[in-house]
């Protein structure tokens, strides 16, 4: 690969995050993963053993600075009417120094938030997990370089 330029190396302040729709200004940190689920295959006459695929899941957590209510709203909503909430998000890093942006769509679903938290003398954060289907996610820009 040879030597790299330190200012192509990504910067996660040009990093946003919109759900279904709307830009979350106040996002701190978002982390997304996709989990493997093998089980060990063995063979007649090897002692090795080797690993099938079998599932895969996705998984991940988003991080924000308090500034209105619209995370606790939303999932609200939707748990009052009976609903599963659903959301699309996309996930972008753009850095203006970067050989391109990066960006994915994927559609999940909440597994917890934090519906009321704070701490004396510190700002206030909130916290989502979610989940989502591996086979959900569309690339949309890719780093080439």
């Amino acid at each position: 690969m040879g030597k790299i330029d330190a200012r192509k190396v990504m910067n996660g302040t040009f990093g946003t995050v919109r759900i279904n729709g709307l830009e979350y200004g106040n996002i701190q940190k978002i982390e997304s993963k996709i989990n493997f689920e093998r089980e060990d295959i063995q063979f007649s006459g090897s002692l090795g053993k080797d690993s099938k695929m079998i599932a895969t899941t996705g998984s991940g957590s988003m991080s924000f600075k308090k500034v209105n209510s619209r995370n606790q709203l939303m999932n609200i909503a939707s748990l009052v009417s009976g609903k599963d909430f659903k959301m699309t998000l996309i996930l972008t890093l753009d850095d203006p120094d970067a050989e391109g942006r990066e960006s994915f769509s994927i559609e999940a679903w909440t597994d917890d938030f934090d519906l009321f938290n704070f701490e004396i003398g510190s700002t206030v954060e909130e916290n989502i997990s979610f989940g989502f289907n591996p086979q959900s996610i569309i690339p949309l820009d890719s780093v080439v370089a």
